[in-house]
């Protein structure tokens, strides 16, 4: 994460991913597949997520 100090007033900060951060993508998307599909097959199951 890199943060920046912007020059203005009242001072503000903006926040980006380091290049890093941004090689997550892939594992996060993966993730996010991932429990998007088991969702919704609990929901189909008429079961509850614990």
């Amino acid at each position: 994460m890199n943060r920046g100090v912007v020059g203005e007033r009242p001072g503000r900060v903006e926040y980006s991913l380091t290049e890093l951060g941004e090689s997550l993508e892939p594992v996060i998307v993966e993730m996010r597949d991932w429990g998007r599909e088991h969702l919704a097959a609990a929901s189909d199951e008429d079961s509850s997520i614990a």
